[in-house]
C-alpha cells in the first residue's frame, strides 16, 4: 500500500511539474482562433468558423447551413453547445437550426474565437455541450464611423 501511495504521489508531482513548465501550454479541449487565422483561412462568413475547429464534426447539405457537434458525436444529433458574444449568451436556435451567421456582428469586428469542446462553467454559464466564445475588437478612443454594405444570394441564382 505504501508503494502505491508513493507511486501516486510521484505521478502527481510529475504532472504538476509538466503543467508548470509552460504557462502558454494549450488546455485540453480549448482552441483559440485569432482574427489573423480567420483571414489566412479565407473565412468569409461567421458560420465558416466552424470548419476551423479541430475536434468538432461539421457537416452541411447545402453549403450554407452548417451542423456542428463537439466530442465526435454526429452533427445530426443536434448537441447543446452554447454561443457567447462578448460575455453574453446568444440564442441562435431558429426552427431547430443553430447558425452563427445570425449573430449581430460582422467578421471584421471579430478579434478572436475561443472554442471549448468539453462541458464547462464560464462566466456563470454552464455549457454541457461545448462553448463558442466570440470576442470583438475594442473600440478606439474618439469618434469613428464604420459602414458596411453587403448583398448575398444563398441559392446561387443569378
Amino acid at each position: 500500500m505504501r508503494a502505491l501511495s508513493r507511486g501516486l504521489l510521484f505521478v502527481v508531482l510529475l504532472a504538476s511539474r509538466a503543467q508548470g513548465q509552460s504557462a502558454a501550454a494549450p488546455q485540453l479541449g480549448r482552441q483559440v482562433i485569432t482574427a489573423d487565422a480567420l483571414q489566412l483561412a479565407g473565412v468569409r462568413r461567421i458560420g465558416d468558423v466552424l470548419t476551423l475547429i479541430d475536434d468538432w464534426d461539421v457537416s452541411s447539405v447545402d453549403g450554407f447551413t452548417r451542423l456542428a457537434s463537439p466530442h465526435g458525436l454526429a452533427s445530426f444529433e443536434r448537441p447543446n453547445w452554447t454561443v457567447m458574444l462578448d460575455g453574453q449568451v446568444v440564442d441562435l436556435n431558429l426552427f431547430g437550426v443553430r447558425s452563427l451567421d445570425r449573430l449581430p456582428v460582422v467578421l471584421s469586428q471579430i478579434d478572436s474565437v475561443e472554442v471549448i469542446s468539453a462541458p464547462a462553467l464560464v462566466e456563470g454559464v454552464l455549457s454541457d455541450g461545448g462553448l463558442i466564445r466570440i470576442h470583438t475588437r475594442q473600440a478606439r478612443d474618439g469618434v469613428s464611423v464604420h459602414a458596411l454594405f453587403a448583398t448575398a444570394n444563398e441559392t446561387g441564382d443569378p
